[in-house]
């Protein structure tokens, strides 16, 4: 959580620095001198809660090597995890109704795993853990397409560029963590999404509840189906 927070705060200082420069400058930025012009009221920033659901795996209460991950017997992945999914994006395209946004972030879940009593009783009689955490993190690019089909009311969907991700594993019943691989670019995250949402004005704020289903194209031995309840704040008059 702490590489999350330090990730959003350095992107959201190089955007704050190149807005308060572009003010104090008394030179016209013009299409023709760079292209695009940058508009600060262009970012947002995203928040959502996010809901994992997998298939729960079971585990005979006879032990067996041959069921189950051989690293972790006597355990059972419990159906649902819980995570979170932050992003700073900016608007490239705000025009007739569609948006186009891209950005970094950063989305993070866990899967539960729970033991069964007489099995771990049976491998390991004096252990203390009886759940743990299989916790994913991944910085991402966020790339997302909207349309306002009437007032208010946005639909589109949503995908994220897996950049660096990292694994680990922790316990309530411990102070213990292992740590598991760091890769960069590992499209088993990559993900795609549909969301709705209403946006709505609060004097110079622009807010956007969404909520969204989706899902990783190759989930194995992670969440298969994702759920978000999130919030997008935009500060500024939007373009029509």
């Amino acid at each position: 959580m702490r590489l999350a927070v330090i990730f959003i705060c350095c992107f959201a200082g190089c955007c704050l620095a190149v807005t308060d420069s572009m003010a104090q400058s008394d030179t016209a930025v013009t299409k023709a001198q760079t292209g695009v012009r940058f508009k600060a009221e262009n970012i947002s920033f995203n928040a959502s809660l996010l809901i994992t659901q997998q298939e729960r795996v079971y585990y005979s209460h006879r032990f067996d090597p041959s069921i189950g991950r051989p690293s972790f017997p006597g355990f059972v992945r419990q159906p649902v995890g819980f995570g979170y999914d932050l992003s700073l994006n900016y608007s490239l395209v705000r025009k007739r109704g569609f948006l186009l946004d891209v950005g970094l972030g950063v989305w993070s879940y866990s899967l539960n795993y729970k033991a069964i009593e007489d099995s771990i009783d049976f491998i390991k009689p004096n252990s203390e853990i009886r759940s743990y955490f299989r916790n994913y993190t991944v910085f991402s690019m966020p790339v997302s397409f909207s349309y306002q089909i009437r007032q208010g009311l946005v639909f589109g969907f949503k995908t994220a560029l897996p950049i660096v991700s990292e694994s680990k594993i922790t316990s309530p019943d411990t102070t213990l963590r292992y740590n598991g691989n760091v890769n960069s670019f590992d499209w088993s995250y990559l993900f795609i999404e549909g969301r709705i949402g209403y946006e709505f004005h609060i004097k110079s704020l622009t807010l956007t509840p969404m909520i969204s289903f989706g899902g990783m194209l190759y989930p194995i031995e992670r969440a298969r189906y994702l759920y978000k309840v999130g919030l997008a704040i935009q500060y500024g008059t939007n373009e029509k």
